[in-house]
């Protein structure tokens, strides 16, 4: 198993290109968050997401961000004395099965990506609606990662009907290990609105993000979708692009695969790879893009 931090090598600055300033401006008049003053953001990981929506809450709001990981911490304070909000906006390590807040004392609770990585999202929920005052808002994202296997980039287009029923499976049976061991859920999305929805919050809604985020071959790539590719291609050629080989094998195993057939579907998840990276360097790679990646929301009673 690896021993870096969940998430390392994803938590750069390619998070904010992740969502259309449009989708989270449309978001924040509809939820009403130019009347939030008081924000916690739960595994707030390098503070992208809290600080995505700050000139959007009132006129001097304040947000408290926790996250397990001391770096991440000291990263997030870091990024918010870049942004000048460092006066308003703190962070400190704290567990988000055991928030160290008061009841009832925040407008607005909020997480990105980070209860598809617990064991016990509903406690991580229930803590973070106990940080929540009345009539608060909870906002939460989280993605369906098993939909975008079928979304064919360019060397997906080109693989075997084979091949890519062996790469299903390979992140299917994967995710199932991880649900086996108590280690999340890359698909948690599709389970988040129904969980919300049983705790008794009030307007419960459920919303797509907006942000396709293709790339086409035939035409000059953004900077940032630049960035977005050769970070990918980084972490390929560094292998810590999602599993190493040994801890693909425990999921696997977990899951209840026929480690027979491991071989041949982890050599599909690394054919992937590997074709990503060619199509890449050569200029020939291109995607539709597109996720499901959900912003759920809803108010807990007034009452």
């Amino acid at each position: 198993m690896s021993d870096s931090p969940h998430s390392e090598f994803i938590l750069d600055d390619e998070r904010d290109g992740w969502w259309n300033e449009g989708f989270l401006e449309l978001m924040a008049r509809r939820l009403e968050l130019h009347r939030v003053e008081r924000a916690l953001d739960v595994g707030c990981g390098h503070g992208h997401w809290g600080q995505l929506w700050a000139r959007r809450f009132a006129e001097g709001a304040t947000l408290l961000g926790f996250d397990r990981e001391p770096e991440w911490v000291e990263r997030a304070s870091a990024r918010a004395r870049a942004l000048g909000l460092d006066d308003r906006f703190g962070y400190r390590v704290g567990d988000a099965l055991d928030l160290p807040v008061e009841d009832g004392a925040y407008d607005l609770v909020t997480c990105q990506t980070v209860l598809m990585h617990l064991a016990e999202p509903e406690r991580a929920l229930s803590e973070m609606l106990r940080a929540l005052a009345p009539g608060g808002l909870v906002l939460l994202a989280e993605p369906c990662n098993a939909a975008s296997l079928l979304v064919f980039d360019s060397p997906k287009r080109a693989a075997s009907i084979a091949d890519t029923l062996a790469l299903v499976r390979f992140h299917l049976t994967v995710n199932q290990g991880r649900l086996a061991l108590g280690e999340g859920d890359h698909s948690f999305g599709a389970r988040l609105p129904e969980l919300v929805a049983a705790t008794g919050l009030e307007e419960v809604r459920v919303h797509l993000n907006d942000n396709a985020n293709p790339v086409f071959a035939c035409r000059e790539r953004s900077p940032a979708q630049r960035r977005m590719l050769a970070a990918t291609v980084a972490n390929i050629e560094a292998r810590v692009w999602l599993w190493e080989r040994r801890e693909a094998e425990r999921l696997y195993r977990a899951g209840g695969g026929d480690l027979e057939i491991f071989e041949l579907d982890y050599e599909a998840f690394m054919a992937d790879a590997r074709a990503f990276v060619a199509a890449v360097r050569d200029g020939s790679y291109s995607c539709v893009g597109g996720s499901q990646h959900y912003l759920v929301s809803a108010r807990k009673p007034s009452a």
